[in-house]
């Protein structure tokens, strides 16, 4: 329920009617400074990760995917087999046509290993020993079934050599990443970086930089802003006068909380209605304003929100009052039951 009172018993006592003058407080801009600051950072560090972190992870990527086996290519929907390229290095090459599956493999030579479409070439020994890790980091993003996964391994077996079995876990290519990771000091297992995440820091490094402007732009734009008032007005920020007598409500329920109070008002009496916020975290001193428009005010103060319990016994003592009504409609002037109705 709305709290109609006009007289506030928290109220300070009528002030002399001495201009008040609010001035935006030290900690707004404090806190508009270390949000300018941590997007900045932020936004350094993704540009650092764009130029430098994510290129040199993504070449130490490259060389363990060169030595060690192969990348993969997802085309989920093609027009052919046609579609698929026909040229790669340590690329395994998966289009789907349909229901179709079409497979190609290049090895570090670009020479092709492996068409659907032919046989594939058995006599050379190939380790992609990794196809199945990278499968596993791009399965969710090719949205394929679990299924395909075991598919795709047997469809490329052949120049696997045998991995799924184990056979090549100890391949040269392994041994020969291991020397250079130790001499790198290199870990041995690294994460995957591509050109994909890379962009991804771009995207993070310009929104950073944007919202970092942003903030700026905010902190600028309420430089020097000032709410004040005077014994017969307040004053917005942006200069707009609002008379205590043109103001016909008050809400300030969020002002235990959040230091918010809300004036509205129609300028002369009449015309459109029009909302004046108070804000006592932002202006230093506003409080003093709110005082005084409560001490010239005579509208509606909506004050605080009713609780849960206040609103269940209204319903309940609202259904009671029905309740007797009714009883009392069934029931003669001196109480006695009503008369039953003639018979027919």
């Amino acid at each position: 329920m709305e709290d109609t009172s006009v007289t506030d018993s928290n109220a300070a006592p009528v002030d002399d009617g001495a201009p008040i003058k609010c001035p935006v407080a030290k900690w707004y801009y404090k806190r508009m400074g270390l949000m300018f600051l941590m997007l900045f950072a932020m936004a350094c560090w993704f540009l650092y990760d764009a130029t430098i972190g994510y290129p040199g992870k993504k070449e130490i990527w490259d060389q363990y995917t060169e030595l060690t086996g192969y990348d993969l290519k997802l085309m989920p929907e093609m027009t052919g087999p046609e579609a698929l390229p026909d040229s790669g290095k340590y690329l395994a090459i998966i289009g789907k046509t349909g229901n179709v599956r079409h497979y190609r493999v290049f090895d570090g030579k670009g020479e092709q290993k492996v068409d659907s479409a032919g046989e594939p070439e058995s006599a050379k020994k190939l380790a992609i020993t990794k196809l199945d890790k990278v499968l596993d980091g791009k399965w969710e993003q090719a949205e394929l079934e679990v299924d395909d996964k075991q598919e795709i391994l047997g469809a490329l077996s052949p120049v696997i050599n045998l991995n799924l079995k184990g056979a090549q876990k100890e391949s040269d290519g392994m041994e020969k990443w291991r020397e250079l990771a130790k001499e790198k000091g290199w870990e041995q297992e690294p994460d995957e970086y591509t050109d994909s995440k890379i962009r991804t820091q771009w995207e993070f490094t310009i929104g950073g930089f944007v919202a970092s402007l942003i903030v700026i732009v905010v902190f600028l734009l309420n430089k020097g802003k000032v709410l004040r008032a005077d014994s017969e007005a307040f004053y917005q920020p942006n200069g707009d006068r609002v008379a205590f007598s043109d103001v016909y409500r008050i809400d300030r329920r969020k002002w235990d909380h959040k230091g918010l109070a809300y004036a509205m008002y129609r300028t002369g009496g009449t015309g459109r209605s029009k909302k004046a916020t108070i804000d006592d975290l932002k202006y230093l001193g506003a409080d003093k304003i709110l005082t005084r428009l409560l001490n010239n005010f005579e509208g509606e103060l909506i004050d605080r929100i009713p609780d849960e319990d206040e609103d269940s016994q209204s319903v309940t003592d609202g259904v009671e009052a029905s309740d007797n009504k009714e009883d009392a409609a069934m029931s003669n002037g001196d109480g006695s039951e009503g008369a039953d109705l003639p018979k027919s």
